[in-house]
């Protein structure tokens, strides 16, 4: 039995090794197996069966979070189904304004030009003559490709052209020499979840960024027509790069420019894609959550993986209204986002692109709470900092300052873990004094001005960020050698 283990053991195979174990005992001699051997045979098989899958599962959660190499961590994740997020599209509002005499009709994915970058429309437009709406649009490029397959065979794969983590989304169809189209579903899960003859389609990615799609076979899916034609539209975008703060800027049709309007928003939302950390923080916590989030770290998990969000805080009724009986099973969920102060709108439940693209996947994993959004509110301080450098020293002491302005900026910046967290005025001298880890020889000590005191958010709605910052380096009266740290 304890080198059978080693192996995926199933009901069969445990109630067989029982039976053959249980024939070699004197109590059990005779041929025929009586029928309370075969009952509990039967009730060992299944509690067997049962604890080798939890077992096989729990070694791979385990490794994820023990895994040295990037390619093992990623593959391990994607096994357990969790996708691998890449660089995320940047969203905008536009107020279109139709300038021709027409009703005009364009469906989604067509392509727009804002203030000169690609862009395509989010959902479909429709606009009568004069009319003025607004109207979604995402920055990126709509790329589409094909393949002949020549082979039906078991879980195929094709490698898209596209790299670097740059394909946020895709669409997959196929078409047979008549011209019938066979459109398939894209899961984010484990094949093994999805049934014989599902027209689905699953992906993954490698650590330099590169995407291949995987289809089906006999068990799993379903596998590709030999003779069909396989499509796979795409969408490729720069992450972050593409995040504009400015509102106002020109859009229009591609197609026809008498389409066209500006902006109502800033472009943001545009992610890189996540550290290898992330996964091996949180893949068995995404994995057992099987899509119902619940508990807290279940709806953390789900967020910080969402294109754009640096951080969040979920809020239950104890922490929000604990007296307050119409505040049961809500769930306030606070985000903050890489790129600007929050994802638009006004709280309670603020609107914006941002917000309705977050709202719709949060749908998808049918939570059983009622949800309430909250932008997270800005504690602005002033960081006066002097930095004492040793006489000894011969380098430029501007390049001192702009060291320390930039180590000391960091510590603001929006990150995983900054709502609710307090700010130290060691944080601040630290930053000055460390360089990854090692003290900075040169630097004699440092005297943190502004703030006075270490400064701590009221709530996890909170969080602090610089307002101004100044830096200035001199050289120190005292003698050669530290006196302190």
């Amino acid at each position: 039995m304890t080198t059978q283990l080693s192996r995926a053991m199933y009901h069969k195979d445990f109630v067989t090794a029982l039976l053959e174990k249980a024939s070699e005992s004197t109590n059990w001699s005779d041929k025929q197996a009586a029928s309370l051997l075969v009952l509990l045979a039967d009730v060992l098989g299944d509690i067997g069966e049962n604890n080798n899958a939890a077992i096989r599962i729990a070694a791979r959660e385990a490794f994820i979070q023990l895994s040295r190499r990037a390619s093992s961590t990623l593959a391990g994740a994607r096994f357990l189904g969790i996708p691998i997020r890449r660089k995320s599209a940047a969203t905008t509002r536009v107020k279109f304004t139709n300038g021709s005499t027409d009703p005009v009709t364009y469906d989604q994915h067509t392509a727009v030009s804002v203030s000169g970058k690609a862009g395509y429309l989010r959902t479909t437009l429709a606009l009568n003559p004069g009319e003025t709406k607004d109207f979604d649009v995402v920055i990126g490029e709509v790329v589409e490709e094909t393949f002949e397959i020549t082979e039906q065979r078991d879980l195929q794969t094709f490698s898209l052209t596209a790299g670097d983590f740059t394909i946020d989304s895709y669409d997959v169809w196929t078409t047979d020499p008549a011209g019938n189209t066979f459109p398939y579903t894209v899961i984010d899960q484990a094949f093994t979840r999805a049934a014989a003859g599902d027209y689905v389609v699953t992906d993954f990615t490698d650590e330099q960024g590169a995407v291949s799609l995987l289809f089906g076979g006999r068990f799993f899916g379903r596998a590709l027509d030999r003779g069909h034609v396989l499509h796979a539209r795409y969408i490729t975008c720069g992450g972050s790069a593409d995040n504009n703060d400015a509102a106002g800027l020109v859009c229009s049709l591609l197609d026809n420019r008498q389409i066209a309007g500006r902006t109502v928003e800033p472009i943001t939302g545009g992610s890189d894609e996540l550290p290898i950390e992330y996964y091996r923080q949180f893949g068995p916590v995404l994995h057992l959550s099987r899509r119902q989030l619940s508990r807290p770290d279940e709806w953390r998990a789900f967020m910080l993986a969402q294109p754009g969000i640096a951080d969040c805080s979920i809020l239950s009724q104890r922490d929000i209204a604990p007296n307050d009986p119409s505040f049961q099973k809500v769930i306030r969920i606070c985000a903050l986002p890489y790129h600007g102060e929050t994802l638009g709108g006004v709280n309670p439940n603020p609107r914006s692109a941002q917000w309705d693209r977050l709202i719709d996947k949060i749908a998808l994993y049918r939570p059983l709470h009622i949800i309430q959004t909250w932008n997270p509110t800005r504690l602005m301080v002033q960081a006066v900092v002097e930095v004492i450098v040793h006489s000894w020293y011969n380098g430029d002491l501007r390049e001192v300052e702009d060291r320390c302005r930039n180590e000391i900026t960091k510590l603001f910046r929006p990150r995983p873990g900054i709502l609710g967290r307090t700010l130290a005025i060691d944080d601040i001298s630290d930053a000055c004094k460390y360089a990854k880890g090692v003290r900075i020889n040169h630097i004699d000590y440092v005297r943190v001005l502004g703030p006075e005191t270490d400064l701590t958010p009221s709530s996890k709605l909170e969080y602090i960020a610089l307002r101004s910052l100044r830096v200035t380096a001199t050289y120190s009266k005292r003698g050669g050698t530290n006196a302190f740290i």
